[in-house]
């Protein structure tokens, strides 16, 4: 915990003075676009998949929003096919970052799932007393939502 708070305060202080050389770096553009990129590269090498695509997705958008901002100028902001292109871009990247999302949430459900019968419940429920080899198989091999009825269970229940 010591050294978090170490680090989270490293953090903070290190963004302040990047702002203020920023600050500094206005007079030269740039370096100051250098030092941004870098800063941005380095941050998104700590994201995982679902989050880069998610960065993707919103950095697209709002660079399209500034060339289109600062098209008015030169006359890009006016074209029709400027329009569509960025829209048709930010419903793809979007729609890549929410199936990205989907399968990174379908895949953590899935493992948690997985998990909730762990391989020592079954196979120490097989071998508890009263149980023959047949039904300890049958235990040992299910998966998922607990162990299966065996054949003999299900003949017994109809009796």
């Amino acid at each position: 915990m010591r050294d978090f708070t170490k680090s989270m305060l490293s953090y903070s202080w290190a963004m302040s003075l990047f702002g203020m050389q920023q600050m500094l770096n206005l007079t030269n553009p740039s370096k100051a676009t250098k030092a941004f990129d870098n800063v941005t590269e380095t941050t998104k090498e700590q994201f995982g998949d679902i989050m880069k695509a998610t960065f993707r997705a919103g950095d697209n958008i709002q660079r399209g929003i500034v060339d289109l901002t600062l098209g008015v100028f030169t006359g890009q902001a006016f074209n029709p096919n400027q329009w569509t292109r960025m829209t048709s871009d930010a419903l793809r990247q979007s729609a890549d970052a929410v199936s990205q999302g989907m399968q990174g949430a379908a895949n953590t459900a899935w493992q948690a799932a997985s998990g909730a019968t762990p391989q020592d419940a079954r196979t120490t429920a097989s071998n508890a007393p009263g149980t023959d080899a047949a039904s300890g198989s049958a235990q040992r091999q299910s998966t998922g939502w607990g162990p299966m009825p065996s054949a003999n269970a299900a003949s017994n229940s109809r009796r």
